[in-house]
C-alpha cells in the first residue's frame, strides 16, 4: 500500500492527493508529512467524542433491565439514540463548515492548475475525490463503531430485536444524517456561488461560515439539556422542524415501530436525503460551468474603510515602528481568512462555556436564594476572565499562523536592535487590546449591576489577571505575527487541550471565586493582589530577560530535544 502512494499515477488521482493533503496542511507547513499526526489525533477525537453516549448510559441500562416493566426501557433506547444522533450530527457539522472553504476548487486553485495541461473535470474530479475519501473516513470514525457499541451495552431481559437489526438501523439512520449535513453544506454554498456576484460570494461566504460555526459551538453544550424525553413520549410534532429527527424516525421505523408520527419523520427523511443530493450535484455542476469566470474575476475593490481599527490600536504606540507592527498585526488578522476563521473556532469555545453556564443556571433548580446568588456571582466574575482567556489562546496561535511572507523579509531589512524592544512591546500591547481590553469592557455593565460599587474592585482584580496572563503567554515570543514559516505543530493535540484546562481551571474558576471572596474582606484581597503581583513579576522578568537582546524569529525552530539528538538536517 505505501509502495503504491509512493508512485504517480493518474492526474485525478494526484489532484485527489493534493486536495486531501491541503485539508490538513497549509502551503507554508515545513514537512510534507506533517498532515499525518493531525489527521490521526482528529480521528481519534472523533471516535472518542462519538462513544460518549454509549459509556455514559451504560449503568442506566443495568437497572432498567431489572425493571419488571420494559416500556422504560424502549422509552430510553428511543431516547438516547435520538441524543445519539443529535450529538454525531453536530460532530459532522462541524467538520464541514470548518471545511466549509474547501468544497469547492478555490482561486489560487485556478491560477496554481489552470497553466498545467489539466481540465476543469480533472480538477474537479479530483476535488470530489478528495472530499469523498475525507468525508467518509469522518464518518466512519463518527458512526461506524459506536454504532454497534451502543445496541451491545443496552441488551438486556427486556430487548428482544435481534442485535444486527439495531446496529444496520442505527448505522442506517446516523450515516444518512450525516451525508445529509454535508450535502446541504455543499447545496448552501453551492446556492451563493451561483446566486450571488463574484464580489459578494467571498464576504457573504466566509460570514456565513463563521455564525454556523459559532451556533454550532454555542449547540454543542446545550445538548444535555435538549428535551429529549419530552419529545419523544410526548410524541410531539417539534420533531418535523428537526432535520436529525427525521433520520431518527426512519431508524425506529427500521426497529418496527409503526405510527403516525414515525412515518412521517422517516418519509421526511427518505425525501430529504435525495433532495439534497439532487441540489449538491445541481449547484457543483453550476459551480462547473461558472468556475473559470469566477476564478478570473477580480474579488477586491479598493476603497477606503468606514472604520479603521488598526489605527485606534496603533496610535497607543509612540515609537513609528511600534506604529507599524501593531497596523500591520490588525490588519493582517481583519484580511485574513484562515487567522480568523481559527480565532473564531477557539475563541468561540470559551463563548459556548458561558452559554452552558447560563443555560445550567436556568435550568439547575437551584431555589436556594444563597446558593443561587452564590453561582450568579461566581459566573458574572468568570465571565470576563473565561471570554478573556479563550481569546488570547485563540490570537496566540492565530499568531504562528504565517499569513504574509513577504512581510518578512520588509522587517528584516529594517531590524535593528533599538528597534527591538518597541516592536515586541508593540505586539503585547495589540494582544492585550484585542484579547483583554474588549472582553472585560464588555463585562463592566454586567459586573456593575450585580455588584454595584464594589465591581470597581472585580474589574481591577480582573484586570491584574488579564494582564498577568498575557505575560505568561508571551513568554519566549520574539517574532512579528504572521511573518515566519510554520512547523510541524511542537506538542500533541492532547496535551496542549490538557494544558489548557489547567490553565483555565486556575486562571478563570480559581481566580473568580478567589475575586469573590476578595470582596468586601481586605485580607483575601491583599493575598490576592500578593499573588497575583508576584506571579506578574515572575512573568514579566522571564518575558524581558532577552527582550530585544536577540535577533527576531523569522522561521520556527525546532524542539531542543530535537537540536541535541541531531535530528533534522541542516
Amino acid at each position: 500500500m505505501k509502495g503504491w502512494l509512493e508512485r504517480t499515477h493518474a492526474p485525478t488521482l494526484e489532484l485527489a492527493r493534493h486536495f486531501f493533503l491541503g485539508l490538513f496542511r497549509s502551503e507554508s507547513f515545513a514537512g510534507e508529512e506533517s498532515f499525518t499526526p493531525l489527521f490521526v489525533q482528529i480521528l481519534g477525537l472523533l471516535i472518542a467524542a462519538s462513544w460518549y453516549i454509549p459509556v455514559q448510559v451504560f449503568g442506566r441500562y443495568v437497572q432498567l433491565n431489572a425493571l419488571p416493566d420494559g416500556d422504560l426501557y424502549h422509552l430510553a433506547y428511543s431516547m438516547d439514540t435520538l441524543w445519539m444522533m443529535l450529538v454525531m450530527s453536530v460532530l459532522i457539522a462541524l467538520i464541514a463548515v470548518f471545511q466549509w472553504p474547501s468544497l469547492f476548487p478555490s482561486q489560487r486553485d485556478h491560477f496554481i492548475l489552470s497553466p498545467l495541461p489539466l481540465t476543469r473535470r480533472q480538477i474537479f474530479g479530483g476535488k470530489i475525490l478528495a472530499l469523498l475519501v475525507f468525508f467518509a473516513l469522518c464518518i466512519a470514525a463518527i458512526t461506524f463503531l459506536s454504532s454497534q457499541v451502543f445496541p451491545m451495552i443496552t441488551y438486556g431481559r427486556w430487548e428482544t430485536r435481534p442485535y444486527l437489526l439495531r446496529v444496520a438501523a442505527l448505522l442506517t439512520g446516523s450515516t444518512s444524517c450525516a451525508i445529509f449535513m454535508l450535502l446541504a453544506a455543499i447545496a448552501l454554498q453551492g446556492l451563493l456561488l451561483a446566486l450571488l456576484p463574484v464580489r459578494w460570494f467571498r464576504a457573504t461566504s466566509f460570514s456565513i461560515q463563521i455564525v454556523m460555526l459559532l451556533l454550532i459551538l454555542c449547540a454543542a453544550p446545550v445538548l444535555p439539556y435538549f428535551p429529549t424525553r419530552q419529545l419523544v413520549e410526548g410524541r410531539s410534532h417539534w420533531l418535523n422542524l428537526i432535520p436529525t429527527a427525521w433520520f431518527w424516525g426512519w431508524n425506529e421505523q427500521l426497529l418496527g415501530t409503526s405510527n403516525g408520527l414515525i412515518a412521517g419523520l422517516a418519509l421526511r427523511a427518505k425525501i430529504a436525503l435525495p433532495a439534497a443530493a439532487v441540489l449538491a450535484t445541481t449547484t457543483y455542476l453550476v459551480s462547473y460551468l461558472r468556475y473559470t469566470r469566477q476564478a478570473m474575476e477580480s474579488t477586491k475593490k479598493l476603497r477606503r474603510p468606514v472604520f479603521a481599527p488598526a489605527e485606534w490600536v496603533s496610535c497607543i504606540c509612540a515609537v513609528p515602528q511600534a506604529q507599524a507592527v501593531s497596523s500591520f498585526v490588525v490588519n493582517t488578522l481583519l484580511r485574513g481568512r484562515r487567522q480568523k476563521l481559527m480565532f473564531f473556532l477557539i475563541a468561540g469555545v470559551g463563548f459556548a462555556l458561558v452559554i452552558e453556564n447560563s443555560v445550567y443556571l436556568a435550568l439547575s433548580g437551584i431555589y436556594r436564594p444563597r446558593e443561587l446568588s452564590g453561582a450568579i456571582r461566581s459566573a458574572v466574575l468568570s465571565l470576563p476572565l473565561t471570554l478573556s482567556f479563550f481569546a488570547m489562546v485563540a490570537l496566540r496561535r492565530v499568531f504562528r499562523m504565517p499569513a504574509d511572507l513577504p512581510a518578512n523579509w520588509l522587517f528584516r531589512f529594517h531590524e535593528s536592535r533599538n528597534a527591538r524592544p518597541a516592536q515586541l512591546n508593540a505586539v503585547l500591547t495589540t494582544f492585550l487590546m484585542l484579547c483583554g481590553a474588549v472582553p472585560l469592557i464588555l463585562s463592566v455593565p454586567v459586573e456593575w449591576v450585580m455588584f454595584g460599587a464594589q465591581a470597581i474592585v472585580a474589574i481591577a482584580c480582573q484586570a491584574a489577571l488579564i494582564l498577568t496572563l498575557a505575560q505568561y503567554l508571551l513568554i519566549d515570543w520574539r517574532s512579528i505575527p504572521f511573518t515566519f514559516a510554520e512547523s510541524a505543530p511542537r506538542r500533541q493535540l492532547v496535551h496542549s487541550l490538557t494544558l489548557h484546562f489547567v490553565e483555565l481551571s486556575i486562571y478563570s474558576f480559581i481566580g473568580a471565586a478567589w475575586i469573590d471572596s476578595a470582596l468586601g474582606q481586605w485580607r483575601p484581597l491583599l493575598t490576592f493582589l500578593a499573588a497575583v503581583t508576584l506571579t506578574f513579576a515572575f512573568c514579566y522578568r522571564r518575558r524581558t530577560q532577552e527582550w530585544g537582546n536577540e535577533p527576531l524569529d523569522f522561521a520556527e525552530t525546532p524542539p531542543a530535544v530535537l537540536e541535541s539528538l541531531n535530528l533534522f538536517t541542516p
